[in-house]
């Protein structure tokens, strides 16, 4: 294998070795190799993991009565919710062919635009339990739906690899 030379983009790697991307969270890494129309990337298993760390952090949160530690919380938590949705669209933008991808795409902005049914319910919530209560009722529910999926479909916690293809 031929060797790239220190600085054009490989930093002396040998040309076609795997180089990890973290995009958008920790656990949201890519494996580039080859030209520019391969890419091999997936949902790994830590994204669960990033996810509960999330609505443990939620949950903490609502539970916390300092200032400063709820100030780290939230900084932590949206950092945590930043890279979700950037791997969200990069999952789906790899996974889909590309005949289908602005349908998958529009599938996906239809799912995101649900959001404020979401927000009515932590309003009603809100209105029963008060603020904080509402948040930590949000967060613990998320944990029981997130370890019931992982329970149930397995699969979803292992790497997949996806191709895209120019």
């Amino acid at each position: 294998m031929e060797r790239q030379p220190e600085g054009a983009g490989g930093a002396g790697r040998e040309e076609g070795a795997p180089v990890e991307v973290h995009a958008g969270s920790p656990s949201g890494s890519f494996t580039y190799t080859g030209g520019p129309t391969t890419i091999r990337g997936g949902a790994s298993p830590n994204q669960f993991n990033n996810f509960a760390a999330f609505l443990l952090g939620v949950l903490a949160f609502a539970l916390s009565t300092w200032f400063p530690l709820s100030l780290a919380l939230m900084l932590f938590c949206g950092i945590g919710i930043a890279g979700f949705a950037v791997m969200q669209t990069t999952i789906v933008f790899l996974a889909a062919p590309p005949a289908v991808r602005s349908r998958v795409m529009g599938l996906l902005t239809v799912a995101i635009g649900g959001g404020p049914i979401g927000m009515l319910y932590v309003g009603v919530l809100a209105d029963w339990l008060g603020a904080a209560n509402a948040v930590a009722c949000l967060a613990v529910q998320g944990l029981v739906l997130l370890a019931l999926a992982a329970w149930n479909w397995p699969e979803l916690r292992r790497p997949v690899a996806l191709t895209q293809r120019g």
